[in-house]
């Protein structure tokens, strides 16, 4: 009878021990797979990052260009603008001097 005691406490220890091998296993386990997750997470925040700096320096100069698009465009017809005017323009001018220039009682 005592055997069968003795066999049956060895066998309770052997299990006790083998659920505490399990649970340290498990635990180191979740350990490296939190570990890892922590890494994979790092990893795709600096993608991110990386990947929103070249975004915004692309979309920064495609912006840049387009405005210095636009200046020189505008520039164009302001040109454009005064050569195709510039009798209109000089007449106008001319008339404008006049007026200033008049003396009140001679404009009539």
């Amino acid at each position: 009878m005592q055997e069968i005691v003795t066999k049956v406490l060895e066998a309770e220890q052997e299990a006790e021990q083998l659920l505490s091998d399990a649970r340290k296993k498990a635990a180191e386990l979740r350990a490296a797979a939190d570990a890892e997750a922590a890494g994979r997470l790092q990893e795709a925040r600096l993608a991110a990052q990386t990947l929103i700096q070249e975004t915004l320096a692309r979309t920064r100069a495609e912006a840049e260009a387009e405005r210095a698009r636009t200046v020189r465009q505008a520039e164009l017809e302001a040109e454009r603008f005064l050569q195709e005017n510039q009798e209109a323009l000089e007449r106008v001018e001319g008339e404008v001097v006049s007026l200033v220039i008049t003396p009140e009682y001679g404009k009539g």
